[in-house]
């Protein structure tokens, strides 16, 4: 089960980081900039509920005019681990699949004690008996764009899974 919501969590991390390298979010940022972020996960599963947090800090250590190379650190159940990821600032129609927004808009949300406007996208998927339907606010004055995100997912487990914008330096 523990595989599953780490599953979970880190689909929905992947899920918001794509649809921020969609917008460019780090193309106005320059290295050094970083974001924190807070994901909290409750999962049930034959009755049995657990919850997880894991906190996480993006950071954009170099950019061309075609990418960014940001360092991820996630720190889960008291353990850290560090990545790099070249995330591109241009959109390549010949790249990895796409997720397809079921409804785009534009939504005010106050997060860390502050206002956003952002764009919004909702998703909707199936699979394995599993129906997911993801909301996400997305920045451009937040390094990576990502203010907010919730998940939910029903059948044979449930789980909420919310990533929410801590803190930001541009």
């Amino acid at each position: 089960m523990m595989k599953k919501l780490m599953g979970i969590a880190a689909l929905t991390a992947l899920a918001v980081v794509g649809m921020a390298a969609d917008n460019s979010a780090w193309s106005n940022c320059k290295p050094g900039a970083w974001t924190k972020l807070k994901t909290t996960s409750e999962t049930t599963v034959a009755g049995h509920t657990t919850n997880m947090t894991i906190e996480t800090k993006m950071t954009l250590v170099a950019k061309t005019a075609d990418k960014a190379t940001v360092e991820t650190e996630t720190t889960m159940m008291g353990n850290t681990t560090k990545t790099k990821a070249d995330i591109p600032l241009k959109s390549d129609a010949k790249g990895a699949a796409q997720t397809t927004p079921v409804k785009l808009g534009s939504e005010s949300i106050t997060v860390a004690g502050k206002t956003f406007k952002c764009k919004t996208a909702e998703l909707q998927s199936e699979a394995n008996g599993m129906k997911t339907n993801t909301k996400s606010w997305m920045a451009d004055e937040v390094p990576g764009g990502i203010v907010k995100t919730v998940s939910t997912s029903t059948g044979s487990m449930s789980s909420k899974v919310t990533m929410e914008l801590v803190d930001f330096k541009q």
